[in-house]
């Protein structure tokens, strides 16, 4: 059987990157760091971000050296655990994107999200898939209520799972099962073509949807 955790205290990190809410900070991440695995005896300024967000989740508190040492091996080992994913102590690219995302979600939720030139409620609906009765009622708003630039609303987080990646799976095979997109797999992901995946990754996917496991 498929591995499967449930999450909903960091749900949020989902749904910021359906939308692609990430802060330049996530961006940067995304757009240079990650290409190898960090594990205990590395270093350089891809493991200084580490510490630095890994210090902003709470889960060190030392300052960032860029020195991969047991204290940070320890908190990685912490996070995954939250993520129930195997505490190894090693954070592929999969992992310090999602990390990045966790912060960008984190801000997001704390501050919320700000309306854009032009956007009305039910643009901000269909981008993050809410029913516009919804939103109306999280934020105690009536049906002819209009929102302005600047404007904070507050977002339901979603439930999600991660899929441990199986021998033989792919991203493809992965989304049947779910009843969902590879589409959208790849892009809760920050998955790109050809969308290489190993045994032992794990796979975001967003609620509701229905499992279609074939017991293998």
């Amino acid at each position: 059987m498929a591995q499967r955790i449930r999450f909903r205290k960091v749900a949020a990190l989902v749904l910021v990157a359906c939308v692609g809410l990430l802060t330049p900070a996530g961006r940067s991440l995304a757009a240079h760091y990650g290409y190898r695995s960090l594990r205990q005896g590395s270093r350089g300024e891809d493991v200084w971000y580490l510490q630095s967000l890994l210090n902003r989740l709470g889960y060190l508190n030392v300052n960032p050296t860029g020195y991969y040492g047991p204290l940070t091996s320890r908190s990685v080992r912490r996070l995954q655990e939250a993520f129930g994913a195997r505490p190894t102590g090693v954070v592929d690219g999969g992992m310090l994107r999602l990390t990045a995302l966790m912060i960008a979600a984190l801000e997001w939720a704390e501050n919320g999200y700000t309306v854009k030139p032009g956007e009305s409620l039910d643009d901000i609906s269909r981008a993050f898939g809410i029913p516009p009765q919804v939103l109306l009622k999280m934020n105690g708003l009536d049906e002819s209520a209009r929102v302005l630039p600047g404007d904070r609303i507050k977002i339901p987080v979603p439930e999600f799972e991660m899929y441990e990646v199986r021998r033989g799976d792919t991203l493809s095979r992965i989304a049947g099962r779910y009843g969902v997109s590879v589409d959208d797999l790849a892009r809760w992901n920050g998955l790109r073509p050809p969308y290489v995946i190993r045994p032992g990754d794990y796979i975001v996917v967003v609620g509701p949807f229905e499992e279609k496991f074939d017991g293998s």
